[in-house]
């Protein structure tokens, strides 16, 4: 049992230790390591941004850097008794405090009566408050003076996701820095040296699907890495990562593409069951709808394979055979479909109901007429009429033939030859009546179009 004890996941055991080697957020690394060289040091700095990203992380290598024997480039060297007291959270200059958890008026008294000793080891007494933004206003008041005017040697290191919620005053005395989500890529490749630094089999396609749903959280990503481990026995496979996760396969997807593009109903309400029966969490499915109709519209516009799709060599086949079955302006159409059912099945009181409906409208979507055809027709029909109006014109003007024997006089206007009416022309009629109907559908087409481009 001693084992099960003493085993760490992967986030806490793969925490970086140096700015090298934190994943994204090469902006505000190069800003503290100048600082640090140049000997401009703020007193205060905020790290904001939401969960797993670095802002705790950060703070703990800068504080190593502050207080580091033998800093090298503006990193810490992790080697000299600072560093190590700082990894293993037992230093006396470096002061970690839980801002959810100790966020009262008292707390931040403790600190600043503390704030006045001097430093035991290192150059530098570091404070880092991490979820900063839970502190109450009065706190928030206490730590004010403080913070405008803090004693030598002291630093303050704030964490939040949430810097709404922090006071202006505050802000305004600290060096803020916005992390941003951690790239897909950037994730699947540090999960894949992770494994591998585990010796542990980890397939690209796996470690790409897992980056997606973390949602650029690296350390989401790693909770998520020890649990498939665990399930797949050490050697991780894209085909047990998506059943583990729950997410519906490839090959059903591409049978729907084939069915829909024969305006099979029936596969709508197949696929529908297919995913209620299974338990599988509609929204996830969504995205990855989302997402399919995305590479294929991405196939569309660069008519090949580009870079910004991860698409591996086995279903890149059937990607290309599913989108010969769509057009460009078809995809568009049912993107715009998905991401209105988002909002709508959140709140839908049938979810069954809602993801048939889309589905069904999916199937229907090849019956659709564009607007580029429609007004192709449009102008195909007005160049007809206006054709047939210019032949009726041409027939009026035209002057009466005149021949050597004149008739002669009539006696009265009753005895007068009635004039012929210029010919009429039936499908003139027909065209006319075909044109009134097209128009008005054209109206209720680009009226609809006109209301999506303005949303």
């Amino acid at each position: 049992m001693s084992n099960y004890s003493e085993y760490k996941v992967m986030a806490r055991t793969m925490r970086p230790l140096r700015f090298i080697d934190v994943v994204g957020q090469e902006k505000t690394k190069i800003t503290l390591k100048n600082a640090f060289k140049l000997n401009r040091l703020g007193h205060a700095y905020l790290f904001c941004g939401f969960h797993g990203i670095g802002k705790t992380t950060l703070a703990r290598i800068f504080a190593k850097v502050l207080n580091c024997d033998a800093p090298v480039d503006g990193e810490p060297c992790n080697q000299c008794s600072s560093c190590l007291e700082i990894t293993s959270a037992c230093s006396l200059d470096v002061i970690e405090i839980d801002g959810a958890s100790n966020r009262g008026i008292d707390d931040i008294r403790q600190i600043n009566e503390s704030v006045g000793f001097a430093v035991k080891g290192g150059k530098y007494k570091v404070y880092i408050l991490d979820e900063v933004h839970m502190l109450t206003k009065e706190a928030f008041n206490a730590l004010l003076k403080t913070l405008e005017d803090p004693p030598q040697r002291v630093k303050f290191l704030f964490a939040t996701t949430e810097p709404h919620k922090i006071p202006a005053t505050i802000l305004s005395r600290c060096q803020c820095f916005y992390l941003e989500p951690i790239s897909t890529d950037q994730i699947s490749k540090h999960l894949i040296k992770c494994a591998k630094s585990n010796d542990i089999t980890f397939e690209e396609g796996a470690a790409y699907l897992l980056a997606k749903r973390a949602n650029g959280s690296l350390r989401d990503a790693l909770v998520l890495a020890d649990q498939l481990i665990s399930y797949c026995n050490e050697e991780v496979q894209l085909s047990k990562a998506i059943h583990f996760l729950g997410l519906l396969p490839k090959s059903e997807l591409f049978e729907f593409d084939q069915k829909a593009s024969k305006g099979d109903l029936d596969a709508a309400f197949k696929l529908a069951k297919s995913i209620l029966s299974s338990g599988r969490d509609i929204m996830n499915f969504l995205d990855m709808l989302c997402e399919h109709y995305r590479q294929i519209l991405y196939i569309k516009i660069y008519k090949g394979n580009p870079s910004s799709l991860k698409v591996s060599q086995v279903e890149w086949p059937d990607y290309e055979k599913s989108a010969s079955y769509y057009s460009y302006e078809q995809c568009l159409h049912i993107i715009d479909l998905i991401l209105e059912a988002q909002n709508k099945i959140k709140y839908a009181l049938s979810k069954q109901i809602a993801l048939e409906n889309l589905l069904i409208q999916i199937v229907r979507s090849y019956g659709r007429v564009s607007v580029k055809s429609l007004i192709q027709q449009l102008d195909s029909l007005k160049s007809n009429l206006d054709i047939t109006h210019l032949k009726q014109e041409e027939y009026k003007e035209k002057p009466p033939s005149t021949t050597l024997s004149t008739p002669p006089k009539p006696e009265s206007k009753k005895d007068l030859p009635k004039e012929a009416p210029p010919p009429t022309n039936p499908d003139a009629k027909k065209q006319n009546i075909c044109y009134n109907t097209v128009m008005q559908f054209a109206a209720v087409e680009l009226e609809g179009s006109l209301k999506k481009e303005g949303n």
